[in-house]
């Protein structure tokens, strides 16, 4: 797993034949882009996957606070949800 940072596009993706995952950090300092940044929660059991929460700057149109951070589904934005990072094999 590689975590890198980009200031224009949100993105994840495997390379190597799927044997080494890239995600970013997101476009926390782009306004022209879309502001997004990325949380990585851990779950760990049997299994390790690393889940990806994707939260987007937006507009709120005349509120009391002019933006908030809304979470973003991932499918929307073309990535995936998760990594699964160690499946154990079934007998």
């Amino acid at each position: 797993m590689v975590f890198t940072g980009n200031e224009h596009t949100s993105n994840c993706k495997s390379v190597q034949l799927g044997s080494i995952y890239t995600s970013d950090c997101g476009t926390l300092t782009s306004i022209k882009h879309g502001t997004t940044f990325k949380v990585y929660p851990i779950i760990i059991n049997d299994d390790i996957i690393l889940g990806i929460d994707i939260y987007a700057l937006q507009k709120t149109n005349g509120n009391d606070v002019e933006v908030f951070w809304n979470p973003r589904k991932n499918n929307l934005a073309k990535q995936p949800e998760k990594f699964e990072i160690y499946v154990k094999k079934s007998h």
